[in-house]
């Protein structure tokens, strides 16, 4: 059974509270992501900010539109839990941390990969 250590990607394009709008909005569409972690000045997980906020929300900095109340997994949740987490909180990628440090992210088109690669390999 396959764990979120497995899958995540990594390392993890991140950005800061204070960061410029567009800037974030140049590098996820540069990058192909819909969103990324927004780490503070200790490094820890403060926010997540995607397309959706920049489009949807008013302000210059990231801080000031990132969602907050991040939920997180842990690197050994199993597949099925982190399947679980992003359903039930509706999100559609969810950061990895350990020991509160973010180590990863997995979205959803990691889980598909994962899932894809194993139904192929016969698992």
């Amino acid at each position: 059974m396959a764990i979120a250590s497995e899958i995540m990607t990594s390392p993890v394009v991140t950005t800061t509270p204070s960061a410029d709008i567009w800037d974030v909005a140049h590098t996820l569409l540069a990058n192909g992501y819909g969103g990324m972690p927004v780490l503070g000045e200790q490094g820890d997980l403060v926010g997540m900010i995607s397309g959706f906020d920049v489009i949807s929300k008013r302000g210059a900095t990231v801080g000031e539109i990132m969602s907050r109340g991040v939920v997180w997994a842990n690197p050994a949740d199993t597949f099925e839990a982190v399947v679980q987490m992003m359903g039930l909180h509706g999100i559609r990628r969810i950061p990895v941390c350990e020991h509160g440090t973010l180590v990863g992210i997995i979205s959803r088109s990691d889980l598909l990969r994962h899932r894809t690669a194993a139904h192929d390999s016969g698992e």
